[in-house]
């Protein structure tokens, strides 16, 4: 699939729609504001979930749940995974 090859190691919430693209790829990611939160999340080993924008955590969305400056505090990059702070399987 095309979109998959443009969105592979992408976060998908923060993707940029460019007015350039089919109408059809602009109606499905304006669906992301609605579905964002109502898609969980496995971690697993955390390698395929974003630690800002996925709802994985109990607080749900992250990004949403802490303003910038926490995020600055943290160190994590917006496009960081959840691997990124599981230590010891924890």
């Amino acid at each position: 699939m095309v979109l998959h090859h443009r969105i592979k190691d992408c976060c998908i919430w923060t993707i940029k729609v460019p007015d350039s693209a089919p109408w059809s790829r602009k109606k499905l990611m304006k669906l992301r504001v609605t579905l964002r939160t109502k898609i969980r999340h496995h971690i697993g080993n955390g390698g395929d979930t974003f630690l800002w924008f996925d709802s994985w955590h109990p607080l749900g969305l992250l990004h949403d749940r802490f303003n910038k400056r926490i995020r600055c505090i943290t160190g994590l990059p917006l496009d960081a995974k959840v691997k990124e702070i599981i230590r010891n399987g924890d």
